[in-house]
């Protein structure tokens, strides 16, 4: 039997990549961090990126070594099991909703609203990732399964450089009314341009990529190009920016060479697999997914909650409620050994 090669790298920096989004949200939210503090977890951008290309690469390392129909065997048990994880998450995260409106009131156009966009986007913030994931891997399985390479690459490209150009970069091209009549018709239905389609497949495929060819380049030279790509990326943030071209950063173009060379470098180099870094893989998804019930599903139902993180200091903020987050997922880890079920949150 094989044994399955395993990528200590990966699940650490998942973990901290991860751990950086929940800290940027509560800097953000809840603590409301100004000057080198907001600009060191503005860093998070690369998070959801890296999620996106570690798991295109993951899944295609291990479908490329399958045979004929084993392929769509596990294809489809893998899209079960997210869509058992996003179905789980829904739940809880509408419970909330749902209570939030009995406490605080609702109208039926909030909850039209509301319905609209769990059906076209997300049932709740940060878990988008789990159905945009979903999208990303089944257009670029379909794409690599039934077209050339290259046709992967080049409607992934189209589709970056699309989303970008709607995302940073809205204001530019909103300046031609034809383009900014589709912008606002596409944003009426769909919310957003950040989801599977435009960042989860470009990203996938960057996955798809490494996995597909071997990483003949040495560790130090991934490295040096990781280093030199994040300096762009905050570069190109910065004149976002100062040229009022978005209020949004989370989509740059130098995010994928960067992130691209990370993940070469992430699987080129060799650290000895211990138990360390499976509670890292293990936490990681459920630190992702659960960290909203803290900083705004009880929130939205709590004034007393509300009042008891606003009566704490920055410092007491950026420490409790990721403290929180950590030890509510690793309770989830431990009471699925006895509660099987709920292993399908993560």
């Amino acid at each position: 039997m094989v044994e399955r090669k395993q990528y200590a790298l990966l699940d650490v920096l998942k973990f901290l990549l991860i751990g950086l989004i929940m800290l940027s949200h509560t800097a953000n939210e809840h603590a409301h961090l100004t000057g080198m503090w907001h600009y060191v977890f503005s860093l998070y951008n690369f998070g959801v990126p890296f999620c996106f290309a570690c798991s295109g690469y993951l899944f295609f390392s291990k479908v490329k070594t399958l045979p004929g129909n084993e392929k769509s065997v596990y294809y489809k048990k893998y899209s079960i099991r997210l869509g058992k994880m996003y179905l789980a998450w829904s739940i809880i995260y509408i419970s909330f909703t749902i209570c939030s409106w009995l406490v605080n009131g609702v109208t039926s156009d909030k909850i039209l609203s509301s319905i609209h966009g769990w059906l076209v986007y997300s049932t709740y913030a940060t878990i988008w990732f789990v159905p945009a994931l979903w999208i990303g891997i089944s257009i670029t399985y379909w794409l690599w399964k039934n077209r050339t390479c290259r046709t992967v690459l080049i409607v992934a490209s189209v589709l970056f450089v699309f989303g970008n150009l709607m995302g940073s970069y809205v204001n530019f091209v909103k300046s031609f009314d034809i383009i900014e009549a589709f912008h606002n018709g596409y944003m009426m239905v769909f919310r957003t341009f950040r989801n599977g389609v435009f960042n989860g497949v470009p990203f996938v495929v960057l996955g798809f990529l490494v996995a597909k060819k071997q990483n003949t380049w040495s560790t130090r030279t991934n490295l040096l190009f990781v280093l030199l790509f994040t300096f762009f990326v905050v570069g190109e943030c910065a004149v976002v920016k100062f040229c009022n071209l978005s209020t949004m950063t989370d989509m740059v173009f130098m995010l994928a060479p960067a992130i691209y060379f990370l993940l070469l470098w992430a699987t080129k180099v060799e650290v000895k697999y211990n138990n360390l870094f499976l509670w890292m893989r293990n936490m990681s998804m459920l630190v992702f997914l659960s960290q909203r019930i803290f900083l705004s599903a009880i929130p939205s139902i709590s004034v007393g909650y509300s009042n008891w993180i606003k009566s704490m200091s920055q410092l007491q903020i950026m420490i409790v409620l990721p403290l929180m987050t950590l030890l509510f997922s690793w309770t989830i880890i431990v009471l699925s050994k006895r509660i099987s079920l709920l292993k399908v949150l993560w």
